[in-house]
């Protein structure tokens, strides 16, 4: 599973020409296992929130891409 989140990670950074600087210090806590069942759920919830942010960026760089 870590393996294609990287890859995934290097591919769309590549494609995208695009490096997520803001979070990558949350990333190696994130990546850790939960210690508690809430934890995971703040996990999701973490990564929701990053994912919405970045949204309009994502779009705006993916229309000019193609």
């Amino acid at each position: 599973m870590l393996a294609l989140l990287l890859g995934t990670g290097v591919f769309l950074t590549i494609r995208l020409r695009f490096v997520q600087e803001v979070r990558f210090r949350e990333a190696p806590r994130a990546m850790m296992p939960a210690r508690s069942t809430g934890e995971g759920i703040k996990f999701n919830e973490a990564v929701a929130h990053a994912l919405l942010q970045n949204r309009d960026r994502l779009l705006w760089k993916i229309r000019w891409v193609h």
